[in-house]
């Protein structure tokens, strides 16, 4: 059972007719708070409180694997904040996610528990938020975790229909970090209110999650390191060079099969998020056959991933030179292929050529994926402010995983056990678990970090510690290694 298979999907609303729901129990009822600037909650709603029988039917259901798994029962809140686009400033706005409270902690002497940020995979349609639809943070909350689920800005109480008014910041760190850190000021805020104090912080996420949750983790560690203590953090299949994602996919691998629907929502956002792209470009001159089609209306989050995708196949467009036009895939390929070489050859020319490379880009696509690339610019400071993960930080891909090529969790884990070394760490913090295989969409490695995070837990939350409890036999398999 090392490596759990789970397509998660759990259908809440089988509940509706009170199947697995414990009525009035919730810790608090629907409540407004009078919050007003950003990390200040604004209401907390409950959605359902589901017992631990209801759940762990639901992930036995899923896989005979997960029989047994769940340990305690949940509530689940809507919980609406102040929060800010850190990338375009301090303007604040309501956004919202899912605060989910183990049963565990109404037991526990201290009305105490563990608790985690897991951000979720890539979606771009509103329906499809966590609180609109809900399927994300039942695991971990089974397992004695307090859960956080950010919405993600651009969608749930954020959302909005016109794109240029706010479309999702895809990929771009520093908006995942801010309102990562806001929904966090929130929910500890509205947990005291119940007597809840939040113990130890875990972080994870997959794929576009995989991202925010590194950027979250820099933001936490550099910025925020007084209020709080990451004890360990799970990135895993995510896109953190955006630089070497996107040198590959426009020069070698510009006509290899890929999901449209990934990179078109990304040139999408990057247009509507950066003022420097939309200056430079209109969207008719960056995607091709857009006669057919109309991007402004296709990510405007009302269709689903899978009707994004029927689209492109309709129009024979499943690679990046399908996708976009001649002149932009070679003036990236050009200038991204630059900055990837010179970051390649850090070690024979000292930086030089990465540093020529990374100032002289005039691209603004290019321009924007550099400064979103999140080991580049641990490269691109200056000491001692080159960041590099501080604690046990695992990053989990699938080896076969042809959406987000598992070459980047390689280049992840170098590049940060590099500033390390330089840094004089003598023993490392930063590992990757690349084993199992499932391809993108199934790999086990979505959900097998909240089982390594139960087992680090259980002995103190400590590495070590659990390294040697396995070595020692008090522990039969770690879900960390």
């Amino acid at each position: 059972m090392k490596y759990l298979v789970i397509l998660l999907i759990l259908f809440i609303q089988a509940c509706s007719d009170g199947g697995g729901q414990d009525a009035g129990v919730a810790l608090i009822q629907d409540q407004t708070f009078s919050g007003s600037a950003a990390g200040e909650p604004v209401s907390i709603q409950i959605v359902a409180s589901l017992n631990k029988e209801y759940i762990d039917s639901s992930l036995t259901n899923t896989s005979s694997t997960l029989a047994g798994v769940a340990l305690y029962g949940a509530h689940i809140y809507k919980l609406t904040y102040v929060s800010n686009d850190a990338n375009k400033g301090s303007d604040t706005f309501n956004a919202s996610g899912l605060l989910i409270v183990p049963y565990s902690v109404e037991d526990d002497a201290n009305n105490s528990a563990p608790w985690v940020v897991l951000s979720h995979g890539t979606i771009v349609d509103n329906a499809s938020a966590p609180t609109n639809n809900l399927r994300e943070g039942l695991l971990e909350a089974s397992l004695g975790f307090i859960t956080l689920v950010p919405d993600y800005i651009g969608f749930g109480e954020s959302y909005s229909s016109d794109p240029s008014t706010r479309i999702h910041p895809y990929i771009i760190g520093s908006s995942y970090a801010s309102d990562g850190v806001n929904m966090m000021n929130a929910a500890k805020s509205v947990l005291s209110t119940m007597g809840i104090t939040p113990g130890r912080l875990y972080l994870k996420g997959y794929s576009e999650g995989g991202y925010a949750t590194l950027a979250l983790q820099k933001e936490l560690e550099t910025n925020h390191s007084s209020t709080y203590t990451v004890t360990a953090s799970a990135p895993s299949a995510g896109p953190y060079s955006t630089v070497g994602l996107g040198a590959l996919l426009t020069t070698s691998l510009a006509d290899t099969t890929i999901s449209p629907t990934l990179f078109g929502f990304l040139a999408t956002s990057y247009y509507y998020n950066y003022s420097a792209v939309a200056s430079e470009y209109d969207l008719s001159a960056v995607f091709n056959q857009t006669d057919s089609y109309d991007e402004e209306t296709l990510f405007n989050g009302q269709k689903s991933s899978t009707e994004t995708e029927a689209v492109y196949a309709g129009l024979s467009i499943s690679t990046i030179n399908g996708l976009l036009s001649s002149s932009v895939v070679s003036s990236m390929g050009t200038q991204l292929g630059a900055v990837y070489l010179g970051f390649s050859n850090l070690a024979g020319d000292s930086g030089a050529s990465f540093g020529l490379a990374a100032t002289s880009l005039t691209d603004s696509f290019s321009s924007s994926l550099l400064t979103n690339d999140l080991l580049m610019q641990s490269y691109l400071e200056t000491a001692p402010n080159q960041y590099f993960p501080r604690v046990t930080t695992i990053f989990y891909h699938c080896s076969d995983d042809d959406t987000i090529y598992p070459d980047g969790t390689t280049a992840a884990v170098a590049a940060y056990t590099g500033l390390e070394a330089a840094y004089g760490v003598s023993s490392s913090n930063i590992s990757s678990v690349t084993s199992s295989t499932g391809g993108h969409g199934t790999c086990p490695y979505i959900f097998t970090p909240a089982i390594c995070f139960a087992q680090l837990e259980a002995v103190g939350g400590s590495k070590a510690t659990l390294d040697a409890a396995v070595a020692g036999g008090q522990v039969p398999l770690s879900y960390c290694d």
